[in-house]
């Protein structure tokens, strides 16, 4: 049967999967404007060359291709832990249902 500890539990679970979550994304947004910073300066500065958009972009991979792997794996985990936040979310939600038939 559902116990006080029990709804505990998963509002604990809930706020913590809620604060991962908002870690992630500040982390992953900061990440990509910093990535966006770098390659606006490089573009600048001629570092960034090519005849035509698509060059350019091809160049720009190539150059930050480390910088670009470091921001997938940051949003992966940002994707991650919005996952974890939303089952945390469902799993509040079906002891409310749970509290609200029992009553």
């Amino acid at each position: 049967m559902l116990d006080t500890q029990e709804i505990t539990e998963a509002y604990r679970k809930l706020q913590t999967a809620r604060y991962a979550y908002a870690v992630a994304l500040e982390i992953s947004t900061r990440l990509d404007a910093q990535l966006e910073a770098k390659k606006a300066r490089a573009t600048l500065d001629g570092t960034i060359q090519g005849k035509n958009e698509t060059e350019r972009k091809a160049h720009m991979a190539l150059v930050f291709a480390s910088d670009l792997g470091d921001l997938d794996e940051k949003q992966a985990e940002t994707r991650a832990a919005r996952l974890a936040y939303e089952l945390a979310e469902i799993e509040v939600k079906r002891i409310e249902t749970l509290v609200r038939w029992l009553k």
